[in-house]
């Protein structure tokens, strides 16, 4: 007979009758020949049971239970008088403790900590943990003996845990043979005397850590001093005493990439007294600092010898090789067997980095200091041709000019028309040359200014002949008002020169910028990339300098030009790039 409890246990109706053969089969099958022995064994014997074991209900959900029983004789069938209690929640919450457990043993047999436990008086009954090997101690080793006599005349330890014996929770910090712990005491205290029974306590070993802090702030000094550096060998200055007093490294060694050879420029031993590679080709040799530099990636090397490549000298056991990026590699190099960990290659990839950047703009200041002396070289040239222009070629001109003139009021010649002419273009030419040499490549200061208006005033600085100028737009935009001008002209003189002395020019804004056009024969499609290079030009008085000036005009501004075919099948040429607006 079940009762109600048993029942809801198994999930049955109220209807089912259970025998011990039935109650046998709701036994989960790994469990079923245990609980089985056990009933028969009572039966047999006479003798209770207690097992703890797992059962499917009616329902397929599994349990865990407690069932104890006893044999009663009361009739011709075996009988079994029995009490089952569903533990499941009591069994997870031991799975979850033993997994805890398991973790937590997994974590005092790897991470470099230490857990103890002292009594009352301070002995030890618990000693665990990885930390123990860095005090070359053994897990369990000191149980049995008193945190006063382990370590007697370390007072610090003994005051923290005389507190802690006294009810108070510590945390602090020990140095131990060199080695840093962060340790924790927590006190437990008996709820019904009040007294400490125990002390559990856990210290961590922070040694590596806190070097790897301190070496990272020395690091950080080391780059300021690098960001500062005025010369490419004061930073491998830097490099090598960083890896000699923060890394810690025995040899330190830079070597820079120069003419396809990498070259010894730094180092922290005497090159006399310790061998090395003062020169190796890029090319042809094979060295740990070839491979790096080749491969751009740094090299560890535990053991030497396990390579194909000979070391400058035998004794050189391990190194560490960290490209400079294009311009070396820094070398470390120990006599011991495996000197480099994941550490140090970390920290001198740090280091190395900040001296690539460094070298990088050092490289590109050298770079714009040549460039800018060339630039000065050439302006020097330029001033100097412009004086020629200016005065060498216009004083003979104006003293031709006025010879002709001269010439003129005595005789009557076609001749003399030509020689005018071919002056004229001299002038032009001499003209286009200075604005040309003389104008700034960039714009210091803009002002809001109507398109119509400079365009208009710039037509009455031009000789237009018989032309039209038809302006049709209000666009007001940011400009330098007479390289605006200047623009205007140019483009006024280049419609008249190529376009005819009756030509119509228009000039319109668009929602970028603005154009000029005009109705003469145009320009060749496959010239229009052409016509902003100076020289360039399809008439033959032309100077070629006129849209060369307005290319510069437009560049000077961070605006962009390009020439096109206008409505009437003339030239039109668009500035782009431009906020436009209205009058403000």
């Amino acid at each position: 007979v079940w009762t109600e409890g048993t029942r809801r246990i198994h999930e049955v109706e109220e209807s089912f009758e259970p025998t011990v053969e039935t109650g046998i089969e709701f036994c989960h099958p790994e469990d079923r020949e245990r609980i089985e022995t056990a009933v028969n064994r009572a039966i047999e014997t006479g003798e209770p049971y207690d097992v703890e074991a797992r059962l499917l209900t009616a329902e397929g959900n599994e349990r865990w239970v407690r069932t104890r029983g006893k044999p009663i004789d009361d009739g011709p069938e075996p009988t079994v008088r029995g009490f089952i209690q569903d533990i499941t929640e009591r069994k997870e919450r031991e799975r979850r403790l033993e997994e805890t457990n398991q973790r937590l043993r997994t974590l005092v047999s790897n991470v470099p900590l230490i857990l103890f436990v002292l009594d009352s008086n301070g002995v030890f009954t618990v000693s665990e943990g990885k930390g123990l090997e860095n005090l070359g101690l053994a897990p369990g080793e000191i149980v049995g003996e008193s945190i006063f006599d382990v370590y007697e005349g370390r007072n610090r330890i003994l005051a923290d845990t005389r507190r802690a014996l006294d009810g108070e929770q510590v945390e602090t910090v020990h140095e131990i043979d060199g080695r840093v712990f962060e340790t924790t005491y927590q006190p437990i205290v008996n709820e019904e005397t009040g007294d400490i029974e125990q002390v559990i306590g856990v210290a961590v070993d922070v040694t590596e850590r806190r070097e790897y802090g301190e070496a990272l702030t020395a690091l950080h000094d080391a780059t300021d001093e690098i960001v500062d550096a005025d010369s490419e060998d004061a930073v491998y200055e830097i490099l090598v005493e960083a890896g000699e007093r923060i890394l810690g490294f025995d040899l330190v060694a830079v070597d820079a990439a120069t003419d396809g050879h990498l070259e010894q420029v730094a180092c922290n031993f005497d090159p006399e007294e310790y061998p090395h590679h003062e020169r190796t080709s890029l090319a042809d040799d094979d060295t740990f600092g070839v491979r790096a530099y080749r491969q751009g990636e740094t090299i560890v090397v535990d053991d030497i010898a396990e390579y194909d490549i000979t070391p400058a000298d035998p004794a050189y056991l391990s190194g560490l090789t960290v490209p400079i990026g294009e311009y070396g590699v820094f070398q470390g190099i120990s006599p011991e067997a495996a000197a480099f960990d994941e550490t140090d290659r970390e920290l001198a990839e740090i280091l190395v980095e900040h001296a690539r950047a460094k070298l990088g703009r050092l490289a590109d200041r050298r770079r714009l200091t040549e460039r800018t002396a060339t630039l000065e070289h050439k302006n020097e040239r330029l001033e100097q041709f412009t004086s020629f222009v200016s005065h060498d070629l216009r004083n003979p001109l104006n003293v031709a000019q006025l010879e002709l003139e001269l010439a003129a009021r005595e005789c009557d010649s076609d001749h003399l028309d030509s020689v005018a002419d071919s002056h004229d273009r001299m002038a032009s030419l001499i003209d286009d040359l200075l604005v040309f040499t003389r104008s700034d490549r960039t714009v210091e200061s803009t002002e809001p200014m109507s398109l119509a208006s400079v365009a208009e005033m710039s037509w009455t600085s031009v000789d237009t002949a018989d032309a039209t100028l038809v302006v049709e737009t209000d666009t007001w935009i940011e400009a330098d008002r007479g390289r605006l001008q200047q623009l205007f002209e140019n483009l006024f003189r280049n419609a008249v020169e190529h376009a005819g002395h009756d030509v119509t020019i228009t000039v319109g804004g668009t929602e970028t910028g603005f154009f000029v056009a005009d109705d003469g024969p145009g320009i060749p499609a496959e010239g229009r990339e052409q016509v902003f290079e100076s020289g360039y030009s399809t008439n033959q008085s032309g100077t070629g300098l006129g849209l060369a000036i307005v290319a510069e005009i437009v560049d000077a501004h961070g605006w962009a030009v390009r020439a096109t075919e206008s409505e009437d099948g003339g030239a039109r040429i668009e500035v782009t790039g431009i906020e436009t607006g209205h009058e403000p």
